[in-house]
């Protein structure tokens, strides 16, 4: 049974990754929609509208108030996109970096 900070993972070998195309594994990236449905475990399922930047997690509008009210926040669709954007220049790298290792 997958914990509920897991279920929205894939995971897979770096094997496999390396096999796998550029878009492939963006598809494999969660849309904002999944991480909207997403709820708090604290405030009557309330949604997770919003990212605080310094605990790096989801969290609702109450907990933003409450447990986060000094920390930087913006809304988690904000963040995700942010964070694809990261992990394509990620994915970039990594590919640049192995096709210049096949060509020593």
């Amino acid at each position: 049974q997958r914990l509920r900070s897991s279920r929205l993972h894939t995971s897979f070998a770096l094997k496999e990754a390396q096999n796998m195309s550029r878009d492939t594994i963006i598809k494999m990236l969660p849309s904002s929609s999944s991480f909207l449905s997403c709820t708090c475990q604290y405030h009557n399922n309330q949604k997770l509208d919003l990212y605080c930047q310094q605990c790096t997690i989801p969290v609702c509008v109450d907990c933003s108030g409450v447990y986060h009210k000094d920390h930087p926040v913006h809304h988690v669709s904000e963040q995700i996109i942010q964070s694809k954007e990261e992990i394509q220049q990620k994915l970039i790298d990594f590919q640049l970096a192995q096709q210049n290792l096949k060509d020593i």
